[in-house]
């Protein structure tokens, strides 16, 4: 108790904005990360393989965390560019997204395929200025992390302007994610459960955390 103190009372050193930034990673963490994963740990455990009629046809809530789409690819070099950028600094590059299709549909030429409606699009956030010169080079694998989430409508306007057809159903999935193990997970939700606990406490006064561990204290050793 006297270390949870001494911790509670060296959070108060820290303002009220750094503390409050402190609470909300901790609750992304939880929330965001490390509860998700676990559920998928326990429920699914593995990422499984999905074909893109199988996505279509599926309902997005029974969708798993993480998965594979085998029969899809990038197709040219259509992509949407999202830029980051600090203050007083050149924007840089944070990640693309771009239409992924099943070529064994037959495509017989770029028109024909923009012609048809796009059901995937994938986010890649590993990429930079320079390896996005050879990106579509290679064939890539389409895996990572489906949060439920459809394409953003400013994206779906930029491809829409570029000629392609987006479905209003359009998941959005995040290229290379994985998942943590659920040993990890378990460590994350105790860390910063407690954690965060901890900075909400010191908000408090410190005579009233001096009072509160003394009574914790007390009903330990009664205990």
């Amino acid at each position: 108790m006297k270390l949870l103190l001494s911790i509670t009372l060296l959070l108060k050193r820290f303002g009220i904005i750094l503390r409050g930034l402190g609470i909300a990673l901790c609750c992304g963490l939880l929330f965001f990360e490390a509860i998700p994963d676990l559920i998928f740990n326990l429920n699914v455990g593995k990422t499984k393989s999905y074909t893109e009629n199988q996505i279509i046809e599926s309902k997005k809530e029974d969708l798993p965390l993480y998965l594979r789409i085998s029969d899809v690819e990038p197709v040219g070099e259509m992509y949407v560019e999202e830029m980051y950028q600090k203050k007083n600094e050149e924007p840089t590059l944070s990640a693309i997204i771009y239409p992924v299709y099943n070529l064994k549909k037959g495509f017989n030429n770029i028109n024909d395929l923009k012609n048809t409606p796009c059901n995937i699009v994938v986010k890649d956030p590993d990429v930079s200025e320079t390896t996005l010169k050879t990106y579509f080079n290679e064939k890539k694998i389409i895996e990572g992390k489906f949060d439920q989430s459809l394409i953003d409508q400013e994206t779906k306007k930029i491809l829409i302007d570029g000629g392609y057809k987006i479905s209003d159903n359009c998941i959005l999935l995040v290229k290379g994610a994985k998942f943590w193990s659920s040993s990890t997970c378990i460590l994350v939700i105790l860390g910063s459960g407690l954690l965060g606990i901890l900075i909400l406490l010191s908000l408090l006064p410190s005579s009233t955390l001096h009072k509160l561990f003394k009574q914790e204290e007390r009903f330990v050793r009664v205990k």
